[in-house]
């Protein structure tokens, strides 16, 4: 079940699902959550084929000719390239039981379980 807050709102149901679940998964990994890396395309500059196929843009490029050269990990915000491709940056933290669920759509039903009183510092 995917939960994407930035398409729908999640229903009453749903949010009581969700962060049943995230409270359920940092209790089995004692406190832990695992987070998916997340690869931003660019188009300005190319890599060294380090984080990914990056080194020519078209061989590796998408379908906007970005290549993935930077690599994000647990970001509330999206890249803010001149051609978007939703939610590209934002972190995904594994739930159990959901799989990989956007960390904005588990700020949404979860912030004080997942950051505390601290959100405000997070980058």
């Amino acid at each position: 079940m995917r939960y994407r807050c930035s398409k729908i709102e999640m229903n009453s149901a749903a949010s009581t699902s969700l962060a049943h679940s995230i409270r359920e998964t940092i209790t089995a990994n004692n406190g832990i959550l695992f987070a998916k890396p997340s690869l931003v395309g660019r188009h300005t500059y190319l890599g060294r084929n380090i984080i990914a196929p990056n080194d020519n843009v078209v061989t590796h490029g998408d379908s906007r000719g970005y290549v993935p050269v930077e690599w994000w990990i647990g970001s509330r915000v999206s890249a803010g390239n001149p051609k978007l491709k939703e939610n590209e940056g934002v972190g995904q933290f594994y739930i159990d039981g959901i799989g990989a669920t956007l960390l904005t759509d588990m700020l949404a039903v979860a912030e004080q379980l997942i950051m505390g009183d601290y959100l405000h510092a997070w980058p």
